[in-house]
C-alpha cells in the first residue's frame, strides 16, 4: 500500500493500550496520508545534443511517481512525461490502453498551475503515445498546446 516501514515498526512495538489516532502530520510523515505530497523542485537538465529542459520528479505515493521535462524542440514547447506505477495489478496492455485513452478524452491531458483558476492551463497534444520503457514504467511525449482562451502557450516559472 505504500505505507512507511517506520509505521509498521512503530505499530509492532506499541502496546495496544497505548495506541491512539494518528495526527495528520504523523500520517503524512509515515506515508498513510499522501493526499498532499510536497511539491518537488524543478531542476535544469541538458540532453546530449545540448537542449535545455526543466524537469521535476513528483512522488505521488511510495510506489507511484510522475516525471515531467519541459523544453523547446523545433520551435515548440514539448513535454516528456514518465509515469511509474508499482502498485497496479493490471497487465501492461491495460495500463497502456488506459493512459492512451486519456490522451483522446475530451479534457485530454493538461498542465494546471497549482491553486489557480481553470483558465491557467496548457493542453498537451501527443507526439508519441504512451509506451512501456521498463517494468511498471511508462513514457510519452507531447507538445504543450494553447490554453483554450490564449494565443500563446501558458507557461509558469
Amino acid at each position: 500500500m505504500g505505507i512507511s516501514r517506520h509505521l509498521l515498526d512503530a505499530a509492532s512495538i506499541t502496546a495496544g493500550a497505548r495506541m491512539t489516532t494518528l495526527t495528520v502530520d504523523d500520517a503524512r510523515r509515515l506515508g498513510v496520508d499522501n493526499s498532499e505530497p510536497p511539491l518537488a523542485p524543478w531542476e535544469p537538465r541538458t540532453t546530449a545534443d545540448g537542449r535545455l529542459y526543466a524537469c521535476v520528479l513528483q512522488v505521488v505515493s511510495a510506489r507511484k511517481s510522475v516525471s515531467v521535462c519541459l523544453g523547446r524542440e523545433g520551435g515548440h514547447w514539448v513535454a516528456n512525461i514518465t509515469f511509474v506505477n508499482r502498485l497496479t495489478t493490471r497487465s501492461n496492455e491495460e495500463v497502456l490502453a488506459t493512459l492512451n485513452e486519456a490522451l483522446t478524452s475530451e479534457d485530454g491531458l493538461q498542465f494546471h498551475k497549482p491553486d489557480a483558476s481553470s483558465r491557467s492551463q496548457a493542453r498537451l497534444s501527443p507526439i508519441a503515445p504512451w509506451r512501456r520503457i521498463a517494468p511498471a514504467t511508462y513514457q510519452m511525449k507531447a507538445m504543450v498546446g494553447l490554453a483554450p482562451d490564449r494565443r500563446t502557450p501558458q507557461m509558469w516559472a
